[in-house]
């Protein structure tokens, strides 16, 4: 299945895992847990890099952050362990009121610039 899917195939397969997850399938839970533990390696990848962020703040979005309990509730239980001053929190707009304000920050660097 790997080999011949693409990122849309393997995708479509989140909920399968979810739903066996949710009845307690172990294969299902062990790769729910590990999904979220990678996720967690991202987020202390960025955080090590990013020493000068005062307040540390990480919106979780996305289908599988909105829909999957499981990912969710073990990616927040081990960011609260191992990060007890970072604050998780669902997001403020949809990504295109984000990425508009994104585009208005750039712009108003570019012109600060240009003074």
């Amino acid at each position: 299945m790997h080999h011949d899917a693409d990122k849309g195939k393997i995708a479509k397969l989140a909920p399968v895992v979810t739903n066996a997850g949710r009845k307690g399938d172990p294969l299902a839970l062990d790769l729910l847990h590990a999904g979220a533990e990678e996720l967690v390696l991202l987020v202390k990848s960025v955080l090590g890099q990013s020493p000068w962020i005062k307040r540390r703040e990480l919106v979780i979005a996305g289908g599988v952050m909105e829909h999957d309990e499981i990912v969710t509730g073990k990616l927040k239980e081990i960011l609260t362990r191992d990060f007890p001053d970072l604050l998780v929190s669902p997001p403020k707009n949809t990504a295109l009121q984000g990425a508009c304000i994104l585009a208005l920050n750039l712009k108003k660097a570019r012109q600060n610039d240009n003074l």
